[in-house]
């Protein structure tokens, strides 16, 4: 993805589109050590029917013949209309139940125990080296079913909802606003409340909007902003005023709701780059930065194919001092491309993958600590390291939604944990400012 790996660009109209009814469960069959029970004895009872993409329902099957060798499986479909499924081999207890929370699965396409380990590790039927779930408009559902001696003796449908209750969203295009965005606005009333614009990487385009709403429905009013790749933008990632940046946080401390004193910045892989530039720059609006699989300088622009050429980014209509040394932070071409993080006025979250593969973002992160440690910076500056995970476990995407980024560093489940962990660090984050 991010940096010269184009692993996937869906459009902000594919990632939405409402998806069909699930389909059936892959016929996987499992095997017991015990008589199987009666279907009408076995039962699946979850914490939640329905929840929001980022809240795991507790799964505990009860019912089952104790000590028995049963399978867990899930299914559901994403709006491209795509078919995902994982499953899971567990033992029952000496009782008869499975706590997916509290046991590891024997086999299957997860390990350790998780609530939401079905989830995240489910993927498409015809292709498990790279993938990404479409999350529908709404949510989707997710059909559970147990298996013992090869039948099914327990089934139930959960919902996974987003962008969440009273959370209301509006596009917003560059003729009208002067960006392009999605605004996902909280219920109504209260007090101010801290505000985010977020973006991504290189890949381009509008895919923060599911994030944005999480963000929504946990009360915090949420723009997600694309800067090139898409009507009206840039088309590549070169020469993107921080301007335009500025004209959305802007328009985002002008709505109701919104405490005009806490605005964040948050941007992943290349963004996180627009991110701390913004802090930089922009004291006067930005009050907070979080900064995702992160760089501590700046980058060249690139072509469509992911090549270097010229500046990445402007200021009033000049460039910025770029360097076109990949993997160093501190280049020695340009030190000037380094980013004077120290000047941010506020809090900042980081996070790196060490496995990362795109770029060395846990030298970078490391590289900006250090920096702000030397210069006695007077806020909190928090780094979420994870020595397993690579690029992909810091972009922007909701916990327990399956996601494999191939070539990216690290595994479909470390980087599931990683984002579900840092999603949490970010909220905590947010509620600190």
């Amino acid at each position: 993805m991010d940096g010269g790996l184009p692993v996937r660009a869906p459009s902000s109209a594919a990632r939405f589109v409402a998806s069909g009814v699930i389909t059936a469960l892959a016929a996987l069959a499992g095997c017991t050590l015990a008589t199987t029970p009666p279907s009408d004895s076995v039962h699946i009872d979850v914490s939640s029917q329905t929840a929001l993409l980022d809240n795991a329902p507790s799964i505990v099957v009860s019912g089952l013949a104790p000590r028995s060798l049963v399978s867990i499986q899930a299914a559901a479909i994403d709006c491209n209309n795509t078919s995902y499924e994982s499953q899971a081999t567990f033992t029952a207890d000496q009782q008869g139940r499975i706590d997916l929370g509290a046991v590891a699965p024997s086999s299957g396409s997860y390990s350790g125990a998780h609530d939401a380990g079905l989830l995240w590790s489910m993927a498409p039927s015809s292709n498990r080296t790279a993938y990404e779930f479409c999350v529908p408009r709404g949510g989707y559902s997710v059909s559970l079913a147990v298996r013992s001696h090869g039948e099914v003796v327990a089934s139930r449908t959960l919902m996974r909802a987003w962008p969440g209750a009273g959370v209301s969203v509006l596009d917003e295009r560059p003729a009208t606003a002067g960006f392009y965005g999605e605004y996902a606005a909280p219920t109504p009333g209260g007090a101010a409340r801290p505000a985010v614009v977020l973006f991504g990487g290189s890949d381009g385009g509008l895919y923060t909007t599911v994030e944005a709403a999480l963000l929504a429905a946990h009360g915090y009013p949420a723009l997600a902003l694309a800067y090139f790749r898409e009507p009206g933008l840039p088309q590549t990632l070169q020469r993107i005023p921080l301007e335009y940046f500025a004209r959305a946080l802007i328009w985002l401390a002008a709505q109701p709701g919104v405490d005009r004193g806490r605005l964040v910045v948050e941007g992943a892989s290349r963004g996180s780059e627009a991110a701390l530039l913004l802090g930089v720059y922009y004291p006067q609006l930005v009050h907070a930065v979080i900064a995702r699989v992160t760089n501590d300088v700046v980058l060249c622009g690139i072509t469509p194919d992911f090549r270097c050429a010229g500046p990445g980014w402007t200021l009033d209509g000049a460039a910025l001092p770029y360097t076109q040394l990949f993997d160093d932070p501190l280049p020695t071409d340009v030190p000037g491309a380094v980013i004077a993080a120290e000047r941010i006025r506020g809090p900042i979250l980081l996070s790196c993958g060490a496995l990362d593969a795109v770029w060395t973002s846990c030298p970078f992160a490391h590289a900006i600590q250090e920096r702000l440690n030397s210069m006695s910076f007077a806020y909190s500056h928090q780094l979420a390291e994870y020595p397993d995970a690579g690029h992909g476990a810091g972009l922007n995407e909701a916990p327990s939604v399956p996601i494999y980024y191939a070539g990216q560093g690290g595994s479909m489940e470390t980087t599931a944990l990683a984002i579900t962990d840092f999603w949490s660090r970010e909220l905590a984050f947010l509620h600190s400012l």
